[in-house]
């Protein structure tokens, strides 16, 4: 009956241990790509990303590299993306900020500040 009950308790021992590292990988992956992520190479991903956006979201017509600023020591690197504020200058200047994934610079996601 004691080998039975080791044996179980061995085994559920085990499925958390590989459930937590299951769990955690992907933690680990995007903290590995943030660590090799400049903020340049950000930067140039929402700078692309902006001037091939539907700039109507924006409330824009259209978006030109030259109405876009940002402060480049507002910018952070965090576990998973890179925060970036910036505004969109024209008639009337806003403010938004982007989270530029770490994983995937392509994958951009916009607030307004």
């Amino acid at each position: 009956m004691k080998v039975r009950y080791i044996v179980a308790v061995s085994a559920v021992a085990i499925a958390s241990v590989m459930v937590y590292r299951l769990w955690d990988r992907p933690v680990q992956a995007s903290t590995v790509s943030c660590d090799n992520v400049s903020q340049g190479a950000a930067v140039a991903a929402l700078e692309h990303d902006l001037l091939q956006q539907d700039a109507s979201k924006f409330n824009k017509a259209r978006i030109l590299i030259g109405q876009i600023t940002y402060d480049s020591e507002a910018i952070s690197i965090g576990l998973s993306s890179v925060s970036i504020p910036f505004s969109l200058s024209g008639r009337v200047t806003r403010e938004y900020v982007a989270q530029v994934s770490c994983m995937d610079t392509s994958q951009i996601e916009y607030s307004e500040k």
